[in-house]
Parts: structure tokens; sequence; C-alpha cells
């Protein structure tokens, strides 16, 4: 994983992964979600992809876009 810049206001991501077809993302509770392809489709996985190397805007557009569509959870996290 690779540290979040987070260059706009406060955001609850520290780090994220991303493949050809999947970003992982991990909130500074240590939770880690997986969005790919099958959970929020090509458009949103591209942007999100985008934003997190850009380091502004991510959270928020996960807030209004793509909600709890993730794939997995870690361990630490309760299933939806």
């Amino acid at each position: 994983m690779q540290p979040y810049k987070n260059l706009g206001s406060f955001s609850w991501i520290s780090a994220f992964e991303a493949g050809d077809d999947y970003i992982k993302i991990e909130y500074i509770d240590g939770a880690i979600h997986l969005y790919n392809n099958n959970s929020v489709g090509s458009t949103h996985l591209t942007k999100m992809k985008e934003l997190a190397v850009s380091g502004s805007g991510l959270h928020s557009y996960i807030i209004h876009h793509v909600k709890n569509m993730y794939e997995t959870v870690s361990d630490n996290e309760e299933p939806r």
C-alpha cells in the first residue's frame, strides 16, 4: 500500500493499492475495503484510482458515489 497524500481536507483514508481491476482502500482505523469492476463498475473504479493517485477527493467520492459497494473487508471489520 502507498500512503494517501490527502492534499484536501481531512480524510479517513490512510493508504491505497491500485491494480488493473481493483483498488484497496485502507482507512485510518485499519479497515481495508476492496473495490473492483464487479462491485463498482469500471467507470467508478477508474475515477477512484485517479483520485487516489492525485491525493485529493477520494473519500468524498466514495461517500457520494460508491458508499458500501466494496467487495471484501479486512479482518478487523464486520462484513456489511
